[in-house]
């Protein structure tokens, strides 16, 4: 009775776990580049088809532009962001939240504890992210 009890506990549990609501919700990434300057943004966040931090890096978006950068699982992300003559970035060293590699190249690459070869470390800041989409407005200083 009890075996038949549990099993048919697990069996609910399994169901509801591949529910839509079960999932987890996936945001989708904004940026707007309120400059007058071509920006480039990167970003740490879930992955949502892998449930595993990345670390994505280098969109350039366009002065004036916004552009969609991607979906990520709703919760904790992490964004840094520079112009294009690396005058201005976000965020500023005393509100980062979480230093990061800095990487020299474009990627999109699981985390890792230690930074490639030729990368350092740069401020990223923490935003929340909940809903269907999130927007970053990169506004000048």
């Amino acid at each position: 009775m009890l075996r038949t009890t549990l099993a048919a506990v697990i069996a609910v549990l399994a169901i509801a776990a591949t529910t839509p609501e079960a999932q987890a919700q996936t945001t989708r990434m904004d940026f707007c580049n309120r400059t007058g300057e071509p920006v480039y943004v990167a970003m740490v966040y879930v992955h949502p088809d892998r449930n595993q931090w990345y670390h994505f890096a280098w969109e350039k978006i366009f002065a004036g532009n916004c552009h969609t950068v991607g979906g990520v699982v709703s919760g904790l992300v992490y964004y840094y962001a520079i112009t294009e003559s690396k005058r201005t970035y976000w965020p500023d060293e005393r509100s980062a939240e979480r230093f990061y590699c800095y990487p020299n190249r474009a990627v999109n690459r699981p985390m890792s504890p230690n930074c490639e070869s030729g990368e350092s470390t740069v401020g990223y800041d923490e935003i929340s992210v909940y809903g269907a989409s999130h927007t970053v407005n990169l506004n000048p200083f």
